[in-house]
């Protein structure tokens, strides 16, 4: 579920939302959707506990991944918004990534104020299998995960169950999230490595690209770090620099279900297009401009549809249950796509384009 100003939402009203949750044992993240405040921080895990299609013995929690930003994200805003006339966008460079909102800079490699901080902390146990709840709850960066040593079975991608798979890294875009059980091999006293690292599609400023966390098994020195070097066995995706998900072939679903026939296709370009003051990102050959007191979904629930302006980007379906899209992505960077409280099938996926199939929820339909 998903609750947007100009979507569901206008500005200064609350309400209380009631809904079914038909997901097994998941976890998921809470956010902001107004303005850049995501980016800021304004972000964090949430667990759903229900059926899981693989047993494990400890419940290590969630574990957020994310991208930081010296700047704040309002002045990060106001370089991605620069008009062409003063030279177009700036991109903003990630200085850092983070494990659960930790890492420890190297204050060496800048001239700012700088102060050590400390490291995310994990504990295993010898010969027990652990659940990580992995989430990318980045703004910008395709994330890399691995833990030294230990190979991950991954059982679950984005609330969905999947016919567990062996790797030693896997591959998380912003939002993505993945369950992986870890077993552990190490041995009383040993103490590992986890890392997550921003592959080289995801802009950023060079200087900290890997995060760290600290996991330590029993009776290990917790005074004391990590010393050994980066030990990665193979993994489902083999170039570890790649800017992509782990392979469709190995992301089998679990409980398999059938696509319906789509009743209607739309193909809908990503690009960044000029629209005479500014470079604006395009869905479907438009733009997108917010009405914060005029919520969509509002006007559908109580009848009112039809002539929304062209900036609001509203697609219109028709009597549609289905809708097949041919997303293809003409920008530099990869775009993550979500439709809230929607299930989508993922059909195919070639260079830059992804195929995808989505229920049509009617108002007042379970999710």
């Amino acid at each position: 579920m998903s609750s947007e100003l100009s979507f569901t939402e206008a500005r200064g009203k609350s309400g209380t939302f009631s809904l079914e949750l038909r997901i097994s044992d998941r976890r998921l993240r809470y956010h902001t959707h107004y303005s850049a405040q995501y980016a800021g921080g304004a972000v964090g895990p949430m667990v759903v506990y229900g059926p899981t299609n693989k047993a494990y013995d400890i419940d290590v929690g969630p574990v957020m991944l994310s991208d930081w930003y010296r700047n704040d994200y309002m002045t990060n805003i106001r370089g991605l918004m620069r008009p062409v006339s003063q030279g177009g966008p700036i991109n903003p460079l990630t200085n850092s990534n983070l494990i659960n909102g930790k890492m420890r800079f190297p204050c060496e490699k800048t001239t700012l104020s700088c102060t050590p901080a400390d490291y995310s902390v994990f504990k295993f146990t010898s010969g027990k299998n652990h659940l990580l709840r992995l989430i990318n709850t980045g703004s910008n960066a395709v994330q890399k995960f691995a833990i030294d040593g230990h190979t991950m079975q991954v059982i679950a991608n984005d609330f969905m169950p999947v016919v567990p798979y062996n790797t030693s890294m896997i591959a998380l875009g912003v939002g993505q999230r993945a369950d992986v059980i870890v077993y552990g091999s190490g041995k009383s006293g040993d103490k590992v490595w986890m890392r997550s690292n921003i592959v080289g599609c995801s802009v950023n400023d060079g200087l900290l690209t890997e995060a760290l966390g600290a996991i330590y098994y029993q009776d290990a020195d917790m005074k004391t770090l990590p010393t050994a070097a980066p030990n990665q066995g193979p993994a489902a995706e083999t170039s570890p620099r790649f800017c992509g998900n782990d392979p469709l072939a190995v992301t089998v679903p679990a409980f398999p279900l059938k696509a319906s026939t789509p009743g209607i296709t739309k193909n809908l370009d990503i690009r960044m297009k000029n629209n005479g003051t500014h470079m604006l990102l395009n869905f479907g050959d438009n733009s997108f401009r917010a009405n914060f007191n005029d919520p969509i979904l509002q006007r559908a629930l109580v009848g009112i549809n039809g002539n929304y302006e062209k900036q609001r980007n509203v697609w219109n379906v028709g009597p549609a249950k289905t809708m097949r899209a041919v997303i293809s992505n003409y920008d530099n960077a990869p775009h993550p796509v979500s439709t809230s409280s929607h299930n989508m099938f993922s059909c195919m996926h070639r260079s830059h384009q992804q195929f995808l199939s989505w229920h049509i929820h009617m108002p007042g339909e379970l999710y």
